[in-house]
């Protein structure tokens, strides 16, 4: 490859090729092959980031930096920031050639969505690294493909939802979009602290918006209304209920055994207030716990689903735990069994009953509600086993509804 189109030239001994040479008797001159051979290559450039030459003027940046910027857009040089502010579900930012490289994503203040320029909009790959960099998951940070182009694993759209997240991706310069890198921890299973954040065990049967009768009085699992005479509301939504706090507050007392670091964070979805320990807190906002003791975990006025509370460094997108799991955890804390045994054939003196049942948080208080037989009572209770006394009614038969409670 000669590095001169002119007449006079010298070879150079490194490589064979022509080269220019100005201490010469007659000095290489500069040809407009070697000029228009310069220019075209660097327009070329500019053209493969989407580029194209302007008229020159001083005063105008723009028409000195189509270099700069197709190479930007070719090999993803540029940054952006996204926030609620300027790229909102509502009105999601196009993103453009301008845009290609590095997208930092702040959802901190709202829901973030943005959509990806059109795959074939260059000739080659459009390169673009995107980076959850807010701690608020309940927020989301949507990325849609354009038109009818999709992703090549499937799909036309792609969520970040925790801080540190990220997703590299890669245009196939015709209509597909593919995931060349993806990172972001996998949070914790059983991370969340509350127990039925999403409202839907109601072992107790409560009926939505009836008014308790007493003060702390308990209504779906775990969530107790904290002023006598108001309600908890409720309604289904999506897998669990959506609950409305009354404006004295609805509180689960968190167990201290399970809180085993002091940093931690908060977050629901929702229009409540919430206070941690009496202290007021904004979604996905640190809060400052003690290990081995109990928390207080409050919300008022307002609309409330899929609450977390959680210890670690991030807050994370909510725990969607199986229900079964979430049932078993809420009978740690109060349940009902049915108990029926047959004593013979007909009506006799006391007999004397054991049965077990899962482990409870603690010994449990007991109540019977008897349905067979007559003057049952308990002894020997524990968490996980008590010993009942009754006779038997004509039938022989012996049955009633235990009601278990060891809330805190």
């Amino acid at each position: 490859m000669n590095y001169t189109q002119s007449d006079h030239f010298v070879v150079d001994a490194g490589t064979g090729f022509n080269r220019h040479e100005d201490n010469a008797a007659i000095p290489t001159a500069w040809t407009e092959k070697d000029a228009n051979g310069l220019i075209w290559s660097l327009v070329e450039l500019a053209k493969m980031g989407g580029q194209g030459l302007l008229s020159f003027d001083e005063t105008n940046s723009a028409t000195y930096k189509v270099l700069v910027k197709g190479l930007k857009a070719a090999f993803g040089g540029n940054v952006t920031t996204l926030t609620f502010g300027n790229s909102p579900v509502g009105a999601p930012l196009q993103l453009t050639l301008d845009h290609a490289g590095l997208i930092l994503v702040n959802a901190a203040a709202g829901n973030v969505a943005a959509t990806l320029p059109a795959a074939n909009v260059l000739a080659v790959p459009v390169r673009f690294q995107f980076v959850r960099i807010d701690a608020v998951p309940a927020n989301t940070a949507t990325f849609t493909c354009a038109g009818a182009d999709a992703f090549i694993s499937g799909g036309t759209s792609f969520t970040l939802v925790n801080q540190g997240e990220s997703r590299t991706l890669a245009s196939d310069a015709t209509s597909k979009w593919g995931t060349t890198s993806a990172s972001g921890t996998t949070p914790a299973a059983g991370r969340n602290l509350l127990i039925n954040g999403n409202f839907n065990v109601n072992q107790r049967a409560y009926v939505s918006a009836t008014n308790t009768g007493t003060a702390n009085q308990y209504t779906l699992d775990r969530w107790r209304v904290i002023t006598s005479g108001q309600n908890l509301a409720f309604a289904a939504s999506g897998n669990g209920n959506q609950v409305t706090a009354p404006a004295g507050g609805i509180e689960q007392i968190v167990r201290g055994a399970n809180i085993g670091s002091a940093a931690g964070f908060i977050n629901w979805s929702g229009t409540a207030t919430c206070t941690v320990d009496g202290v007021a807190k904004t979604k996905g906002a640190a809060v400052v716990l003690v290990p081995g003791t109990n928390c207080s975990v409050k919300f008022f006025n307002g609309t409330v689903s899929r609450a977390q509370l959680e210890t670690g460094a991030a807050a994370t997108a909510y725990e969607d735990r199986p229900i079964e799991l979430e049932l078993l955890l809420a009978q740690g804390y109060w349940k009902k069994i049915f108990m029926a045994l047959q004593a013979g054939t007909g009506a006799g003196g006391a007999h004397i009953f054991g049965m077990s049942f899962s482990t409870m948080r603690a010994t449990p208080s007991v109540a019977i509600s008897t349905v067979n037989g007559s003057g049952l009572s308990t002894y020997a209770v524990s968490s996980n086993s008590m010993t009942l006394a009754g006779a038997p009614d004509g039938n022989g038969r012996v049955a009633a509804d235990v009601t278990l409670d060891a809330e805190i």
